[in-house]
Order: structure tokens, then C-alpha cells, then sequence
């Protein structure tokens, strides 16, 4: 059974109050840097943008909902937007993501960074990365680099 019945629907959800801090200069830099990463159907006729910061409480939690979503609904295509507001940890986890991309390793390291039961720290976005089998060395090298 379809979850929805009309061809295109852009759903934008915004976990936190993200909007509020627009202004800032880093956030909107890594904005514009990052590709656009997606998950789901690369071809649904459905999508849905989520706009999130990996440090944000609120937007941890909505991870089980949208892979359950994900899952009901084989035509939804997500797009994911990071909007890195809460703090110098968040930029760096949104420029660790960069560099994930950069290494075709994006999904299976947000994963790992929005499912993490322990606080992000620095240390821990790193342990993360090797996780991921991402190669530390270039991960260090893209976050400095951005």
C-alpha cells in the first residue's frame, strides 16, 4: 500500500530550530560545500529533505522513524542537508561528513555518527571514521582543508 498518492512532494523537516542561526558564516559555507548526499530510491518520485546537525538530540531521534519510513515507502528519495549550528564539535562533524562524501563513505558514517549512543567528540567522530573504513589520513587532510 502507497503511503502517498500524488507523483512529487518535497517534505522539508527541520529537527531543531536550525533556521534561527543561519547567520552564521561557517554554517553557511559548509552548506554550499557539501554535495548532495541521498539515501532511499536515487529515482523515487517522492522526496524528502532533511535538514540536521549530527550533534542534535532531536534529529537522533528521528533517525529510527525515517529509516522506518525509508522502509514503508520504495519510492521516497531522501537528501540529506546538514545546517551545523551548535557549536565548533558540530562544523566539525559537518566537515567530517565533507570528507566522507569525498570518500564514498557517507551513508555508512552518518549512520554511524546519528545512531551513536555516546556524545560526539572529536576522538569518537574519528573512531567513527575508521569504522567506516574511511582512511584517517584524508579524513584529517578534507576537514582542514574546508
Amino acid at each position: 500500500m502507497r503511503l502517498y498518492n500524488f507523483k512529487t512532494i518535497i517534505i522539508i523537516l527541520v529537527l531543531a530550530t536550525l533556521t534561527a542561526c543561519s547567520s552564521n558564516e561557517q554554517t553557511k559555507a559548509l552548506y554550499h560545500a557539501l554535495l548532495t548526499n541521498t539515501d532511499g530510491n536515487p529515482t523515487g518520485k517522492i522526496t524528502l529533505v532533511e535538514f540536521y546537525d549530527a550533534r542534535c538530540s532531536t534529529c537522533h531521534k528521528m533517525e529510527p522513524i525515517l529509516k522506518q519510513v525509508m522502509q514503508a515507502e520504495p519510492e521516497l528519495r531522501v537528501v540529506y542537508h546538514q545546517k551545523a549550528v551548535l557549536g565548533e564539535l558540530s562544523v566539525y562533524a559537518a566537515k567530517a561528513m565533507i570528507a566522507a562524501k569525498g570518500q564514498d563513505r557517507f551513508l555508512a558514517f552518518r549512520e554511524l555518527l546519528m545512531t551513536s549512543p555516546k556524545p560526539l567528540t572529536k576522538k569518537l567522530i574519528k573512531q567513527y571514521a575508521i569504522q567506516a573504513q574511511m582512511n584517517p589520513n584524508l579524513l584529517e587532510q578534507a576537514i582542514q582543508s574546508i
